[in-house]
């Protein structure tokens, strides 16, 4: 990311495994979960797939990320991104609130190098103090919630709607394929295969 907050986000590496895992242990990395701290390493390899990419300081991972395009177009099977996408998005507790905003404008960069970003979208859990806090801090807007799509501690819960929408010739100047500041390490793909 930047070197100013001395920010990385990769592909996830063999070595950066022990480190992922040891985000959920944290009870707040509610990183495509409400209970991180109930899940083993096998759960979380399937809870992360093969898109999500590691938000990392110093070397030491401090977050996730992944993104999906929420109408996917497609030309001769190759997908085309639609410039609509949901955000799967979470730092570390401890991660100091202004590398929320720094990360989610990399992210931003990295999606305009696949197309023009349109829309944003990120659903957080009604009980995420953080992960709402963490959005309104990034610039996204509460549009709503789904009511009860969630169950967690015996109860249904919303899962709250921010969103933000871009002006389209915001990111003309995106590297494709590359996520801003993109350790060489990762030179031999992205988490899209690029």
């Amino acid at each position: 990311m930047t070197s100013s907050h001395e920010l990385d986000s990769a592909a996830i590496s063999h070595g950066d495994r022990e480190g992922v895992y040891s985000l959920f242990s944290d009870p707040d990395f509610m990183y495509r979960t409400a209970s991180p701290v109930v899940l083993d390493a096998h759960a979380i390899d399937r809870l992360l797939g093969d898109r999500t990419m590691v938000i990392l300081h110093r070397g030491e991972a401090v977050g996730l990320w992944s993104f999906s395009s929420a109408f996917p177009l497609y030309s001769r099977h190759v997908p085309v991104y639609s410039g609509i996408y949901l955000l799967d998005y979470r730092l570390s507790s401890a991660a100091p609130s202004e590398w929320w905003t720094v990360g989610y404008q990399q992210i931003l960069e990295f999606l305009g190098s696949k197309s023009d970003v349109v829309r944003v979208t990120m659903r957080v859990p009604e009980f995420d103090r953080l992960g709402q806090a963490a959005a309104v801090r990034m610039g996204l807007r509460f549009e709503g919630e789904i009511g009860q799509a969630l169950q967690w501690n015996g109860r249904s819960w919303a899962n709250r709607v921010y969103g933000q929408v871009q002006p389209p010739d915001v990111f003309h100047d995106a590297v494709p394929g590359r996520f801003p500041g993109q350790s060489s390490r990762n030179d031999e793909g992205s988490c899209h295969g690029n």
